[in-house]
């Protein structure tokens, strides 16, 4: 085995990791058991099965020393993930508003396909919280419960960075028959997409539909070059938990499958009886086990898989408070690219959009929280677009016949999947289309006469990246460190500190955690001027008594 195929089976493992974190405790709420720490050891079963049938059907490797090689390297990634997430405090207003909320409530035994919540017992969220898809709440509520850290639960989002890393090197050189720099290139381009790092340090999901659309669709190449039933049903399985992370993502799900099983059947690989029944499973699979709560249980309870965007769009993202005012009457593509090449900010009526100067310096600060409505792919990401956009249509032009075909098929895919979302000018929610950037990159780079400019365009979007996740991350730890020490003057105060302690729980979760009874202290006025605000504390306040 060599190292980039060991690295390929560590990257798959990774993501059967994720998958095994999911599936066993689903399951277990389907049997109306809350989430508990055994369900560990049922994942680790799952896990290692599935890592032990890919392992024999993909490599032929029938001796337990490689595998069990390639498990203690894919279980040592996988703790250091945890411990990474764990070193982080999420301070997002989303990711500390509901998802953190969701985490906590089915740590604590909440089993939604049995249960809705009440508005009081949410932070607000109540909606939210009973009628969205859960995957990733799942996998980080296990995590929280098997570690008692709820912060370890963010860890699925570096987990599937070095999946897709390790994959996607890979398939530059099996696939694509790239050089070991250029793969390693794509590699970091498809691991360093702008969605996926700004969400590292938050519950934030955006980035595990970026990382499972690329998953999902390598494994449908893969399956599309070399034959085999293997890849393929990894392909369906990301897919699958894709369609389980948020609404959008379903459609977007169910497209990808279409156009996957689509293509094996037009090019006579499958006959169309065996595609239907394949297509049928997924979707048995994908909503009536995996997807239960939300989609059959939103039908059964609200007459409608999609409740609440059956009620319309308006109910859940108000473009009157959502959207810039100069957004408000745009069609998507106008606003799409409005944002894209905007100045990076968070502007919601009656603020407005800025276009950005091209070339030359935007502020950062704007993603010290993670992806802004604008310009979420970052600082640089529209100048070099400008320039690769059409190199590559003139590198798709020189193509011939069935490279040309597959080419524009996979690249239709994704502008389809992009525009279907009415509101893909908030880049967070359409992060597939950094993957037809980086497929242009791919396109120009296979071309020798233009591997040069490719190569300098690569490099402008590696270093769009870089200076992403530098300023994300060192401002994710300079936000955990202010907050530790606010939680830590609180918790030692002995009485002397009185608080506000906000409106969402999910933020009292963590007043707490460090051993505070909020029914025995002392609160001031949410409306106290005098008093400090927590770091990322959503409105909670503390300060000093004051004495007589």
């Amino acid at each position: 085995m060599t190292l980039t195929q060991r690295l390929y089976a560590i990257g798959i493992m990774l993501f059967l990791w994720y998958v095994s974190l999911v599936f066993a405790p689903q399951l277990c709420l389907l049997l109306n058991m809350p989430i508990s720490s055994w369900q560990f050891a049922l994942s680790l079963l799952i896990f290692i099965s599935f890592s032990w049938v890919f392992h024999r059907n993909y490599f032929g490797i029938s001796q337990k020393r490689q595998f069990g090689i390639n498990f203690l390297i894919s279980l040592g990634l996988f703790l250091l993930c945890l411990l990474f997430a764990g070193s982080i405090y999420d301070t997002s207003f989303d990711g500390t508003w509901y998802h953190l909320d969701a985490v906590h409530l089915l740590k604590n035994g909440w089993n939604p396909s049995y249960k809705m919540l009440s508005e009081e017992e949410t932070s607000y969220c109540s909606k939210y919280l009973n009628h969205f898809p859960k995957v990733p709440w799942i996998y980080a509520a296990l995590v929280a419960k098997v570690t008692g850290n709820v912060e370890m639960g963010k860890a699925a989002n570096l987990q599937l960075i070095i999946s897709c890393l390790f994959v996607a090197q890979h398939m530059g050189r099996a696939i694509f028959k790239l050089s070991a720099l250029l793969s390693w290139i794509l590699a970091f381009l498809i691991a360093s997409n702008p969605i996926q790092i700004l969400n590292l340090g938050s519950f934030y999901v955006d980035g595990q539909v970026s990382s499972l659309t690329f998953l999902g669709m390598a494994f449908a190449i893969y399956q599309v070059v070399e034959g085999g039933w293997v890849k393929g049903f990894l392909a369906l399985l990301a897919f699958a938990l894709l369609a389980n992370i948020k609404f959008p993502s379903a459609f977007y799900a169910i497209l990808y499958v279409g156009a996957f099983l689509g293509f094996l059947w037009f090019t006579k690989a499958y006959k169309w009886q065996k595609m239907l029944t394949i297509a049928l499973f997924w979707g048995v699979f994908t909503f009536g086990v995996l997807g239960w709560n939300p989609y059959m249980s939103n039908l059964i309870r609200m007459g409608h898989p999609l409740y609440p965007l059956s009620e319309g769009t308006e109910k859940v993202f108000k473009k009157e408070e959502n959207y810039p005012a100069n957004f408000l009457n745009t069609n998507r593509f106008e606003r799409f690219f409005r944002s894209f090449y905007a100045e990076p900010k968070w502007a919601r009526n009656p603020e407005t959009s800025d276009l950005k100067t091209l070339f030359s310096h935007v502020p950062l600060y704007t993603y010290d929280y993670g992806v802004p409505d604008l310009a979420g792919f970052g600082p640089f990401t529209p100048e070099v677009f400008l320039l690769l956009f059409p190199l590559g249509l003139w590198v798709l032009f020189e193509l011939k016949g069935k490279e040309r075909k597959n080419a524009v098929f996979i690249l239709s895919v994704l502008l389809i999947a992009t525009f279907i979302n009415p509101e893909a000018w908030v880049m967070r929610y359409v992060p597939q289309f950094w993957i037809f950037l980086v497929i242009l990159v791919l396109l120009v780079l296979q071309r020798v006469k233009w591997q040069g400019p490719g190569f300098v365009l690569a490099v402008g979007l590696l270093l769009n990246n870089l200076t992403l996740l530098n300023q994300n991350i060192v401002k994710s730890y300079v936000h955990t460190s202010e907050l530790k020490e606010q939680l830590n003057e609180v918790a030692t105060s002995n009485g002397k500190i009185e608080f506000y302690p906000g409106w969402a729980k999910s933020f009292q979760y963590r007043l707490t955690d460090v051993g505070l009874d909020l029914q025995k202290q002392t609160y001031i006025p949410e409306t106290d001027t005098s008093a400090n605000k927590f770091t990322g504390g959503l409105g909670a306040l503390y300060r000093k008594r004051k004495t007589e």
